[in-house]
């Protein structure tokens, strides 16, 4: 079961996270030098189903490798509307106090 469990995390982290790794890091940069707004809460609740998410899949029936290869990109994509509101909710507080200033 560990090897299994090696061996599909090795895949998320080799195929899809480089493939995303440009995005991420931009992601990861504009919510480290934005300041916090109403929607920063829903980021714990994104972390939890990232996490059960990546639980799922060594504990899936079926072969570890079969549901990162199915169904990863699937799974990320019901990760978008959450980030997305967290985002546009930084960014409009960013404007607002960009306005405040001028």
């Amino acid at each position: 079961p560990s090897e299994m469990t090696n061996s599909s995390a090795r895949c998320i982290a080799t195929t899809e996270a480089r493939e995303a790794a440009v995005p991420l890091v931009a992601i990861a940069l504009f919510l480290l030098l934005t300041r916090r707004a109403f929607a920063d809460p829903l980021l714990s609740a994104l972390l939890v189903q990232i996490l059960c998410y990546g639980l799922a899949f060594p504990v899936s029936s079926f072969d570890p490798m079969y549901a990162v290869e199915a169904a990863f990109r699937r799974i990320a994509l019901t990760l978008f509307p959450v980030l997305t509101l967290v985002l546009g909710a930084r960014l409009s507080s960013a404007r607002s106090n960009e306005q405040a200033l001028v």
